[in-house]
């Protein structure tokens, strides 16, 4: 496949900042030279300078691809400008890499050749998949839409992304994320909620079930909401965005899901079991956690709440998330292969998880015998 590309290129995306992020773009730039044998165009982020205004006469019909290379705000950013008759390749260098994680595209905690693996990725019409975006409308103030490639959050998620900084992520790397949402965590209040969801497919959690509703009208009053997250696609690192099962960016809807922990060692359970089911892609049946699959959400609360959108807070709730079917086309493995990598990670985690509560029975058993040897010693059973 011969076609000129241009790579949108975040020099101070991740820890590879100065020469280290210099030879990451010449290797970019090499591995798409052998591949596409064409021209590759280089356009630099700059703060505060939208992808929009930088690709303005950059795209013209020789221009086949459209390189991300950066974090997961860059990635998001250039896969909502797309064109739908282009194609986006993928070649992550962030913080956390969710967006690439999610759709098993190589990166570095993974592939120590990542660029080259994921630059071998494209060209290849096999390689290609089209997978659904979202469009998030804020219901007051501007009028502007904004384009929705991973997840969106209100509450929690938003805070988190609030206080992980650049001067946090620099220090901590992807446990940026970790100590921000601790700390958010510890501060957060909880807010009302009040949600209608159209198209309704499926639902999970508190013991409800149903299918197929055309519109389900929810008014939380009584619960306290602490953070509602909405996913197009997400890895099982996005915590706040599991209990629902296998995520597919395929399947023409968005998770919709509700973290009402009641306090903060039931705060602490629940993300960790959020996590073993985002590892796992099973469902969680608690009290304190509901999801539902469906077309389009409207959420209001009660105070209002930050609204975060790939990474970026852009206002206050009431909100509008609607799925956006089969939009973006992207260079990524194909759905089998990634479920055979997720399947082989779930299954290492399995029996981890199974050694871990081995470890800490067989932990337990040796110091209750030692404590009743020492109580026989001295004739009193110290417990």
């Amino acid at each position: 496949m011969e076609t000129n590309c241009v790579v949108v290129f975040n020099p101070v995306a991740g820890q590879g900042k100065g020469e280290q992020g210099e030879r990451d773009l010449d290797e970019v730039c090499r591995a798409l030279a052998c591949k596409f044998a064409s021209k590759v165009t280089v356009v630099r982020t700059q703060p505060g300078v939208s992808v929009e205004a930088l690709m303005d006469g950059k795209l013209d019909e020789d221009v086949g691809v459209v390189i991300a290379s950066g974090g997961d705000g860059t990635l998001s950013e250039v896969a909502a400008w797309m064109p739908r008759d282009r194609v986006l390749g993928l070649v992550p260098r962030g913080t956390a890499n969710a967006f690439a994680a999610a759709l098993g595209v190589p990166m570095l905690l993974t592939d120590s050749n990542y660029i080259r693996h994921a630059v071998d990725l494209m060209g290849s019409p096999d390689g290609v998949r089209t997978v659904d975006t979202a469009t998030c409308q804020l219901l007051h103030g501007e009028s502007k839409s904004h384009r929705m490639v991973l997840l969106g959050g209100v509450g929690l998620e938003a805070d988190t992304v609030n206080k992980a900084d650049r001067d946090l992520k620099d220090k901590f790397g992807v446990m940026a994320y970790f100590v921000g949402g601790l700390d958010a965590l510890l501060k957060r209040p909880p807010f009302d909620v009040k949600m209608r969801l159209e198209d309704v497919v499926e639902s999970c959690g508190a013991g409800n079930g149903f299918a197929d509703i055309p519109v389900l009208d929810i008014q939380r009053r009584s619960l306290k909401m602490r953070a509602i997250t909405i996913a197009n696609v997400a890895p099982p690192t996005s915590v706040l965005a599991q209990g629902i099962g296998e995520l597919d960016p395929e399947d023409g809807l968005m998770e919709v899901v509700c973290y009402a922990p009641t306090s903060l060692p039931n705060s602490i359970s629940l993300l960790w079991e959020m996590l073993v089911a985002g590892l796992l892609r099973r469902r969680i049946a608690r009290h304190d956690i509901f999801g539902w699959r469906t077309r389009r959400v409207t959420i209001e609360c009660s105070p209002p709440q930050h609204v975060v959108v790939d990474g970026e807070i852009i206002g206050t709730t009431p909100v509008v998330f609607e799925c956006a079917p089969a939009s973006l086309r992207v260079f990524a493995p194909n759905k089998e292969e990634v479920r055979r990598q997720t399947s082989h990670i779930a299954r290492v985690v399995r029996r981890l998880w199974r050694n871990v509560r081995g470890a800490m029975a067989l932990a337990l058993f040796v110091w209750g015998a030692k404590r009743i040897k020492m109580g026989k010693e001295i004739g009193i059973a110290k417990f």
